[in-house]
Parts: C-alpha cells; sequence; structure tokens
C-alpha cells in the first residue's frame, strides 16, 4: 500500500505480508489506517494505491485494487443525488485534506 500526496511526493508506504491458500478468496479485507499530516494554508490531495505482488515461481506478476468499499453516504450536489455507502469501481482511493 503507498499513501502520497498529488503535490508533494514522497508518500507513506504500508506492507502487509501473507500467502493465500491453493484456492485465494475472492474478497480479501485490507482496513488500513493513516495519519493525515496538517495541510496548513493550502489543501492537501492524498492518493492511496494499493498494490499486490504474486509471486508465483512459473510467472510472477502484480495486481492492484480496483474495487473498494466507501461506507459512508456522498451528498447531493449540482443536481446528482446522493449515493449511499456501497462498492467503488475503477476509481482511485484519494482524499482531500484541508484546514477548517
Amino acid at each position: 500500500m503507498s499513501v502520497s500526496s498529488v503535490a508533494s511526493l514522497p508518500g507513506t508506504s504500508g506492507t502487509a505480508t501473507g500467502t493465500f491458500p491453493p484456492i485465494a478468496p475472492m474478497l480479501t479485507f485490507l482496513p488500513f489506517v493513516f495519519v493525515a499530516p496538517t495541510p496548513g494554508v493550502d489543501p492537501n490531495l492524498i492518493e492511496v494505491n494499493v498494490t499486490a505482488d504474486i509471486t508465483d515461481p512459473k510467472q510472477p506478476y502484480a495486481a492492484f485494487a480496483t474495487n473498494v468499499f466507501d461506507p459512508d453516504t456522498d451528498p447531493a450536489f449540482a443536481g446528482i443525488p446522493s449515493t449511499p455507502p456501497g462498492w467503488q469501481h475503477k476509481l482511485p482511493l484519494r482524499y482531500l485534506i484541508f484546514s477548517e
């Protein structure tokens, strides 16, 4: 997992290791926590990339998360109705951090 600021790199990385059984589960839950830095005057856009390194001796490869569960409700905006909690597909994990 890599957490980085889109405006100022480098970011923070976290690693979880493990081995799947011969028949891997369809879903793997990987909760993550990071402490957002105080952005100061300018907002800070954070992007999280979740990847997996598959170490098959015959053909190593990598994968990345494209489906994530969003646990909160997104409010309505500009005529677009609100979105309840649920799965998001093919979207980057981005967070805008700003001072109140």
